[in-house]
């Protein structure tokens, strides 16, 4: 590699444009510009990405371990299935409702006519 380095330009110019521009970023991180600088330069931002990093982890093993409700709902399948009764349950409410307003709405849609003869 070094030795084709040596006689392609384009090849040298490219690793030197490279190492440059590495150089130019860590100088930056190393002055603390930009985000990565002020996390590496600070300590106090540092100390509450750390804080929110066990809150997230404590929040997943949580969930994880069925300790909520929500994680109930990801690990018990039978609490799932009463979810989805319930949705059911609700669903066929809303459609009862429905049916009751149009009802009220237009009574003599829903009353056969009567013959005697």
């Amino acid at each position: 590699v070094f030795g084709r380095m040596l006689s392609d330009e384009e090849l040298y110019d490219r690793l030197v444009s490279a190492v440059t521009s590495l150089d130019t970023l860590t100088a930056s991180v190393a002055a603390g510009e930009g985000t990565v600088g002020r996390l590496v330069r600070s300590d106090s931002l540092y100390r509450a990405l750390a804080s929110s990093t066990a809150t997230v982890d404590s929040l997943l093993g949580s969930l994880q371990d069925g300790e909520s409700s929500i994680g109930r709902l990801l690990t018990d399948d039978g609490l799932y299935e009463e979810v989805l009764l319930y949705e059911e349950v609700l669903k066929t409410l809303v459609d009862l409702n429905t049916l009751l307003e149009d009802l009220r709405e237009n009574p003599g849609k829903y009353v056969p006519p009567i013959r005697i003869f």
